[in-house]
């Protein structure tokens, strides 16, 4: 469920999902689509792609599809839900990994941040000259979001279920016997 939860929310803090409050268009639902498929390979910005098609649900709602910011959003959030999943069974049988980590938890703080940098200078600016005066560093680290996310949660989700792993091999009472 985290996993899914985070696969919306980075789509709507991209751009991909928009919530309107003027319609967005006359007739919905609606479908429209590109002529260019090789639009889809276009970045706007580092990891966010063009769309290729638009879907509108609603004269508020609409999607805008980009296989390869959906393709870079679930390898994420499938991640994200993995740690998470960890985490949860971690807190109802912790003998089983040894001792809880929230590692996979922390790794995911990268991974949400990343949806959300490419807001950080709008609303930077909107809070004013000071704030807007950051606005550079964010757009610079943005970039590197993706990376550090992704190799954050493997690492995170590797390392607790090697740990696990180690704990289901050791004896209850914690003395290895030679065997």
């Amino acid at each position: 469920m985290s996993g899914l939860a985070y696969l919306l929310i980075y789509l709507l803090a991209i751009g991909d999902i928009v919530l309107s409050r003027v319609p967005l268009l006359d007739e919905a639902p609606a479908v429209q689509v590109v002529d260019d498929w090789s639009r889809m390979f276009r970045a706007r910005v580092t990891f966010i792609y063009e769309p290729v098609a638009a879907v509108y649900a609603t004269r508020w709602l609409a999607y805008f599809f980009s296989p390869v910011n959906v393709l870079l959003a679930g390898a994420l959030a499938a991640l994200v839900g993995l740690n998470f999943a960890f985490l949860a069974f971690a807190l109802k049988r912790p003998e089983a990994c040894g001792r809880i980590s929230r590692k996979g938890v922390l790794a995911s703080v990268p991974a949400l941040f990343l949806g959300f940098a490419c807001c950080a200078p709008t609303i930077l600016v909107a809070l004013g000259s000071a704030a807007a005066s950051m606005t550079m560093g964010f757009i610079a680290v943005r970039a590197a979001l993706y990376p550090v996310a992704l190799v954050g949660l493997i690492a995170a989700l590797w390392l607790n279920l090697r740990r696990m792993n180690g704990a289901a091999e050791a004896p209850a009472d914690g003395v290895r016997q030679a065997g």
